[in-house]
């Protein structure tokens, strides 16, 4: 969230920098400024650098988080139960260093803690007793 704050405010800067550039047509860099007044035409180029970069900014800010490819945190063998992390295996195509099988991608939906509950020492739920009425 923070970084889509901060191409907005980038955004926001940089098209506050075209329209002081195009009003006084001169550049502060630093201390010193570079003047377009005699340059002709050529204080354009500038410009477009500034309303590209601009666009591209709000871009960024506003842009779709469909758009932006996940990847998993966790590759596990289903053969021989071994985790590995995803930085570690995406060079390696994805096999397992012991039994040479694909990996795939391990969800942290809580599925698994579920099914492992014995080696997590967490108690199992009692059954209640079902309690019959008397006629």
């Amino acid at each position: 969230m923070s970084d889509r704050i901060g191409y907005f405010f980038l955004g926001v800067v940089l098209f506050l920098y075209l329209i002081i550039f195009a009003v006084n047509k001169n550049i502060k860099i630093g201390e010193k400024y570079i003047k377009f007044d005699d340059a002709g035409s050529l204080w354009i180029l500038p410009a477009i650098v500034f309303l590209i970069m601009g666009i591209y900014g709000f871009y960024f800010a506003f842009r779709s988080e469909k758009s932006i490819k996940r990847y998993p945190e966790y590759m596990w063998c289903a053969d021989c139960g071994k985790f590995y992390r995803y930085e570690d295996v995406k060079d390696t195509d994805q096999i397992c260093s012991y039994c040479g099988k694909k990996l795939t991608e391990y969800k942290n939906d809580g599925v698994y803690r579920q099914r492992n509950a014995s080696d997590q020492s967490t108690k199992t739920p009692k059954r209640k007793k079902r309690k019959f009425k008397k006629r």
